[in-house]
């Protein structure tokens, strides 16, 4: 499930409260924290806990579509977004790769 993973760090930097101090608050794991605040996944579990130790609804915590990624390992920039929507690779072939033949690549059915 995504979380709001930068609202979480927002809200955890207001209190002042570290990591630690917020997987103690929540019954959580420090990792799990670790975790979430960098991926922005958690389970229901973890949100209802990170919700109800924030003073928050659960549904607060939710990711939005457009919600800022973590920062970029590399240049440590918050403008980097997630890309939200599917590719077709069914479709994958000589059109898109030339020199490669539609029978090397298949897709499940």
């Amino acid at each position: 499930m995504r979380v709001n993973a930068k609202l979480i760090r927002e809200l955890r930097d207001e209190r002042a409260w570290s990591q630690e101090e917020l997987a103690r608050a929540t019954g959580l794991n420090t990792r799990t924290i670790q975790r979430i605040e960098r991926d922005g996944t958690a389970s229901l579990q973890s949100q209802r806990a990170l919700a109800d130790a924030l003073g928050l609804a659960p549904k607060d915590l939710a990711a939005t579509e457009g919600d800022p990624a973590s920062p970029c390992p590399t240049c440590g920039s918050d403008e980097v977004y997630r890309y939200t929507h599917r590719v077709d690779t069914t479709t994958i072939g000589g059109e898109l790769l030339p020199g490669l033949s539609g029978r090397r690549l298949s897709s499940a059915k």
